[in-house]
């Protein structure tokens, strides 16, 4: 099993009809991916599954801006390739409200592993998209 915690800060800033907004804002997903077998875990031709639960803080107004819930199957085909086929819901609502389902995204992921060079892959890293 494979557990995981990516946590990172985004400045976005939008340009749009001659007006500019930005957003500071916290995101925080913690997930798992788990292998469908335990004879062959993480080894080529074999299948995972994975889910995780992502949050974005809003910095400037101090609240919750919107969370995802994720889930998912992913094929390791060879050392170097993975393909994922991953659902996620999304809850967003303004500050002081409560959340409201309101997006789906649907989202298939080819992932390419590159060794370092002078190694070889013997485990898959772990890496996000």
């Amino acid at each position: 099993m494979n557990l995981y915690n990516f946590t990172r800060f985004e400045y976005r800033s939008v340009h749009q009809s001659h007006e500019t907004t930005s957003t500071p804002r916290l995101r925080n997903r913690t997930g798992a991916e788990v292998p469908f077998t335990q004879a062959k875990a993480w080894k080529p031709q074999t299948w995972y599954g994975l889910g995780d639960v992502e949050y974005f803080y809003r910095l400037d107004d101090q609240y919750l801006e919107r969370y995802r819930i994720r889930g998912g199957v992913g094929y390791i085909l060879n050392p170097t390739w993975r393909a994922e086929f991953i659902y996620h819901a999304e809850y967003t609502g303004a500050n002081g409200v409560q959340k409201a389902y309101t997006n789906n995204i649907w989202r298939l992921n080819i992932k390419l592993s590159l060794a370092r060079r002078g190694q070889r892959m013997s485990v898959l890293p772990d890496f996000d998209e």
